[in-house]
């Protein structure tokens, strides 16, 4: 896999996320997530 679909398949992940954490608030779990997520990326 190139790293650019990683890159943007990882972005398209976390719009879904964001768009999860609208419509289901469940914020707490969402933001560990995502931030686990950009630390695992860094």
């Amino acid at each position: 896999m190139k790293k650019t679909n990683l890159i943007k398949y990882s972005l398209l992940f976390v719009w879904l996320i964001c768009l999860l954490n609208l419509v289901f608030p469940m914020s707490a779990f969402i933001n560990y997530l995502l931030i686990f997520l950009v630390v695992a990326h860094v």
